[in-house]
């Protein structure tokens, strides 16, 4: 190499190395200019997949948002209301949880602490009256389950299956129940589709469903499909392993949401035909919108959030290996790109584009974004 070019390859890597330090040092200082906010998130657990997904999405932009996130686990009412009576206690400015009552809505009144969920739209009248109320209840986000349970039977339906049990949580949670109208409303649009035989159990019914699987073989000879509006709490693995003692992996094909561990495996055997996952990002927008709203920065005008976002689906091993690729080993929406929907950041954005970039979620978008 020529001394000349030497000299230019010099020149160019301290132009580099200034401009990665310029950048860092401007991306330290948009975040010590705005106020610090602290938000305390209600899970169940940071565990399992979707619970991880959501701890480690907060860990990766909290720093930079100026969020002080606390994360602490509860699965009944009671528990969220005495989480978030320590949580208000410990000084946060506002708390998302997936199970928002009436008296959690009169603590947060009290402290003048905002009140936000996620995971699904309110649906009890009593409670939303009460949040109407307030203050300080800022909205919801969700994802489409309606819009889900359709897919699962679509995908189904695609692959050539036509009688099909349904599976799913009784009767009273809100995404559930979405998904399960999805899936009744989309079968009854196929004149050579049948729902043979119907079962909703609890919420961790895994044995439950078990059992049933069995059962419905037994009675049902024809069975070629199942769609169940949720693969948590063991249900996903009580219903393969239940075909499984039946001879029945891979003749009978199972629709599902939400990721679990061990779903590429169950998609190579070929019971698992279809599952929705990846809905993570979901909390991040709603605690940008939440200290967005805190600072000052946003206003809603009386306006209630209510962001709805999509299930990435994945059919068969190719598309899981996009899913995780994309989803998964990587963050679907990176700092900059969260940032610019930030009017903390950003002051010519809008609640408006931050809702757009959340609703167009898909592995299309995700791959398009990310491919520049």
């Amino acid at each position: 190499m020529s001394k000349k070019m030497k000299k230019l390859m010099a020149v160019l890597l301290c132009f580099a190395m200034l401009f990665s330090v310029t950048s860092v040092a401007q991306a330290k200082e948009d975040t010590a200019d705005v106020k610090q906010v602290s938000i305390g998130f209600i899970g169940w657990g940071y565990t399992d997949t979707l619970g991880a997904a959501y701890k480690e999405y907060f860990d990766y932009i909290a720093e930079e948002f100026g969020m002080n996130v606390t994360l602490v686990a509860g699965t009944t009412q009671e528990e969220h209301i005495s989480l978030a009576e320590d949580l208000i206690e410990a000084g946060v400015d506002g708390i998302l949880a997936y199970q928002v009552t009436s008296p959690m809505m009169k603590l947060c009144d009290e402290a003048g602490v905002y009140l936000m969920q996620f995971g699904s739209p309110i649906t009890d009248e009593d409670i939303q009256a009460n949040l109407d109320g307030s203050d300080y209840w800022l909205g919801t986000s969700s994802v489409d389950d309606y819009k889900s349970g359709q897919n699962m039977v679509e995908a189904l339906y695609e692959d050539g299956c036509r009688n099909m049990v349904v599976l799913g949580v009784a009767a009273g949670n809100p995404c559930h129940d979405l998904r399960w109208n999805g899936i009744m409303d989309k079968a009854a649009e196929y004149d050579d589709m049948t729902v043979i035989g119907e079962y909703r159990g609890g919420t961790a019914a895994a044995q439950e469903y078990s059992d049933q699987v069995q059962n419905f073989v037994a009675m049902y000879p024809e069975m070629d499909s199942i769609a169940m509006t949720g693969a948590s709490s063991g249900n996903l693995d009580a219903v393969l392993s239940a075909l499984d003692t039946v001879g029945m992996t891979g003749t009978v094909k199972l629709a599902t949401l939400d990721v679990q561990e061990g779903t590429d495996t169950y998609l190579e055997e070929g019971s698992l035909l279809f599952i929705g996952g990846g809905q993570h990002p979901e909390v991040i927008f709603l605690a940008i919108l939440m200290a967005d709203i805190i600072r000052g920065s946003l206003d809603m005008g009386g306006e209630e959030v209510s962001l709805v976002g999509q299930f990435i689906n994945i059919v068969g091993t190719d598309g899981y290996e996009e899913f995780k690729k994309y989803i998964m080993d990587d963050f679907p929406y990176y700092i900059e790109e969260l940032k610019a929907v930030s009017t903390s950041f950003n002051p010519d954005t809008s609640y408006q584009e931050l809702y757009d970039l959340w609703n167009s979620y898909s592995l299309d978008d995700v791959e398009t974004r990310h491919a520049k």
